[in-house]
């Protein structure tokens, strides 16, 4: 029963996309119908600008860091149990009950729910995509340095039940794949860059 509760909880604290209300807020658009479609944090930048981006950004992560968190500190011997609401966070985020299961592609939940899950692994990832998506100037790229790392992680760390490997690593495997209209448009040099995009916005 507490696996069934924590699951619906986490899908639809999830579902609720902070792209989609604050862009039909502030614009009065659809972010799903815009550039690259996805209601994500990295279409809001593109969209909207660097500022909005950035807000979506911190929305997206504390809304799975938030719910990793609390169940982690009631049960700290229990990572099935934070793992999961987390794996269902993400869920909720790319296949949202609110919008006809429709949703975003979860990397910037993702990050939250790792923060919530392992705070230094966090911390390290987040610096790395930044420094990584700056670099490169595609945001696919820096997601790579944030999406992989953590179920390698914890297979090596050998912390961690099976089952929370599994579901930690099924997520980042619908993620990638997610993401691979970005990764072939990458391929062939037709990926939008971060700084071309927002230069065009101011």
């Amino acid at each position: 029963m507490e696996y069934v509760l924590l699951a619906l909880a986490g899908y639809l604290i999830g579902s609720i996309n902070f792209s989609i209300v604050l862009t039909k807020w502030i614009k009065g658009i659809d972010i799903r119908d815009v550039n690259s479609a996805n209601p994500g944090a990295s279409n809001v930048t593109l969209t909207l600008g660097l500022k909005w981006g950035v807000v979506v950004f911190f929305l997206d992560v504390f809304k799975g860091f938030v719910p990793v968190f609390i169940v982690r500190m009631l049960f700290p011997d229990q990572d099935i149990y934070w793992i999961l609401i987390g794996v269902t966070a993400l869920l909720g985020h790319a296949f949202p009950i609110y919008y006809k299961f429709k949703g975003g592609k979860g990397t910037s939940t993702y990050m939250g729910v790792v923060f919530g899950a392992f705070p230094l692994l966090g911390a390290i990832l987040f610096v790395l995509l930044i420094l990584t998506t700056l670099l490169s100037d595609y945001i696919v790229v820096g997601t790579l340095f944030l999406i992989i790392p953590p179920p390698i992680y914890m297979i090596v760390s050998g912390k961690f039940h099976w089952i929370s490997i599994v579901l930690l690593t099924s997520f980042a495997v619908i993620n990638l794949l997610k993401h691979s209209n970005n990764f072939v448009a990458l391929y062939h040099g037709n990926e939008k860059k971060v700084i071309s995009s927002l230069k065009k916005k101011t």
